[in-house]
């Protein structure tokens, strides 16, 4: 969002501009008077002095047009006032800047002082209300709620709050205080969940355990949703109930395969219209990505996806508003996070609007980790973040060139990433595109080999069980990682992810040696490019562990358990179900 700012004063005064960076109020509902009233009140104080002079001003920053609406008279006041402003507007975004004059009434053999105004605190908040005169009440503007819901979502999150930051940062998460290595900063249920297509025999719909031998089916006419108690089943009723509609016309049209695109919006708008409006605020103040920033393709995408799900979802749940729903579907696509196991198996996705606030990095001091249906969002840098430091996750594969970082970011959440990695590279990056030495360099060929690359994981997901298919497909992945090894730098990208397919599919068709060396090559990678407590490093170290114990090398078990314990501590928490298997595994290999 752009920002508008004034400056006052003379030389006798100082002048700083406060802005918080919200949008405080979206008109867009046409039963809203065009007088408009508009109260203004900054909660905090910001500043200490009791010479300061305060101006106010609304703007409308909608498509970025900063049309200047309301400018208060300067007001003399120790804390920021309270003003009021009435103009004409049906539609718009306003944001409101306060701008403060100190009074100087220091020597100037004191200017060596700090007097200028401190920042507002994070968490300032303002009360807007819009009159409608026709009906003598107050109407509050639907995003009214959306105000005081990022405070609502972090009331019980004693190590985050939220502040507001001029672009790229925006709204987003800080530590209140310092966090330690290891410390659980955040966790939240998801607004909406469904089960991922593969798993959707293997696990529970609602809490994704696994089903076991008894599982409990739904009654309706879905014949799909599978539950692993009574408890669940009903637990999860309200949520399945209009999504059981949309599973039996589909299964009736002999459509049902692929479907969970579909379940989730099904119970994202059966949810939105059950519920009161609060309940939703959390999501309709999600970023829309591309479609929202003048993206014309991705917000045609977007409509026809809006117009498909208006014909599938039952009546009770249809946005009359084509168009509104293209902003819904565009804000969950872009917001939805993959429910993944220590692993690495997707096996489920969800929206969890509360994570949005966390901002990206490519470098990040947290990481996203599930427990069951819960998000959990533990700190990862060795050093901590200090009391006021940014909490940050990554949107995006933190093993990946600047180029590749960025362009997986603009398709799938519609950003262009100025995080402080992608400004100042690390000197390491530079291996993640270099060439071997004395290699020629030959773009052509690069672009070549990540085609190459990208087959042979097209190629290793439609193999499924097939095991002579899998070997094919593990001699054609071997033979391309000889090629990308005598071309770039051991540690390049291409290099990496090549390994990590080759791991799998040696993994699948039981060659454990292999497994083992290809795993200790991707310990070396990790050492070089991703945080020392990333999920990815427990993930390789398990794998090394299951094949040494194949092969009966208790101590290389013991040895790659203790690794993967060690960062999974960190990354998931002692509490971690995860967690305990490993620590099992240990005591196992110990005895």
């Amino acid at each position: 969002m752009s920002s508008s700012s004034m400056a006052s004063g003379t030389s006798a005064c100082r002048s700083t501009a406060y802005q918080v960076h919200l949008p405080l109020c979206v008109l867009t509902n046409n039963n809203i008077a065009d007088d408009v009233q508009v109260d203004v009140v900054l909660d905090e104080p910001t500043s200490n002095s009791d010479h300061n002079v305060w101006t106010v001003q609304v703007v409308d920053v909608h498509n970025n047009k900063n049309t200047r609406l309301w400018t208060s008279p300067s007001i003399s006041s120790k804390v920021p006032p309270a003003v009021s402003a009435k103009f004409k507007k049906k539609k718009g975004i306003l944001e409101v800047t306060y701008t403060v004059s100190h009074e100087n009434e220091k020597n100037d053999d004191d200017d060596d002082d700090d007097d200028s105004a401190a920042a507002p605190t994070a968490g300032a908040e303002f009360e807007l209300h819009a009159e409608d005169k026709n009906k003598n009440q107050t109407q509050i503007p639907e995003s009214r709620a959306n105000m005081d819901m990022p405070h609502a979502l972090f009331r019980d999150a004693p190590y985050v709050r939220i502040e507001s930051a001029p672009p790229p940062y925006g709204r987003h998460a800080v530590a209140t205080q310092d966090v330690k290595v290891g410390t659980e900063v955040f966790s939240s249920l998801p607004y909406a969940a469904v089960i991922s297509d593969k798993y959707a025999d293997k696990l529970c719909h609602a809490c994704f355990a696994p089903l076991g031998s008894t599982p409990r089916l739904c009654a309706g006419g879905c014949a799909f949703a599978a539950y692993c108690s009574t408890e669940c089943a009903a637990n999860d009723a309200a949520d399945h109930k209009h999504e059981c509609t949309l599973l039996a016309a589909l299964k009736a049209a002999n459509q049902a395969a692929g479907s969970r695109g579909l379940r989730l919006f099904a119970r994202v708008l059966n949810k939105r219209a059950r519920e009161p409006a609060e309940a939703f605020a959390a999501v309709a103040a999600l970023d829309e990505g591309a479609s929202g920033s003048g993206d014309e393709a991705e917000r045609a995408r977007f409509l026809g996806m809006a117009g498909a799900v208006n014909k599938l979802v039952p009546p009770a749940s249809r946005m009359d508003d084509v168009a509104e729903l293209a902003r819904l579907i565009a804000k969950v696509h872009n917001n939805l996070h993959g429910v993944s196991n220590m692993r690495g198996e997707q096996v489920a996705h969800a929206l969890y609007p509360s994570a949005s606030f966390f901002n990206h990095s490519c470098w990040p001091s947290c990481v996203v980790g599930f427990s069951g249906r819960a998000l959990r969002v533990h700190c990862i840098d060795p050093n901590g973040v200090a009391a006021g430091g940014i909490l940050s996750i990554a949107y995006t594969e933190v093993y990946a060139s600047e180029p590749v970082r960025a362009q997986n970011l603009l398709e799938k959440k519609g950003f262009r990433c100025a995080c402080d990695r992608c400004k100042s590279p690390r000197d390491a990056d530079v291996s993640l595109t270099a060439w071997a030495t004395g290699a020629p360099v030959d773009e052509r060929r690069e672009a070549r080999m990540r085609e190459d690359a990208r087959n042979a994981l097209i190629h290793y997901q439609r193999a499924g069980g097939d095991v002579d298919a899998l070997e094919t497909c593990r001699a054609r992945t071997a033979s391309l990682l000889s090629r990308l090894e005598a071309t770039f730098d051991l540690h390049h990208e291409l290099c990496h992810e090549c390994r990590f397919l080759l791991m799998d599919l040696c993994r699948d068709l039981g060659r454990h040696k292999d497994v083992v060396r290809l795993t200790r090559n991707l310990a070396s990678d990790h050492d070089v490019h991703l945080p020392k407590y990333h999920p990815t490093c427990a993930l390789t170290s398990y794998r090394e562990a299951e094949s040494c114990t194949s092969l009966g090398d208790k101590g290389g078990s013991l040895k790659a358990y203790e690794g993967c314990l060690s960062v999974l501590k960190v990354c998931y928490g002692v509490d971690h179900a995860d967690v305990v298997e490993v620590q099992k595994r240990v005591v196992d290999c110990s005895e």
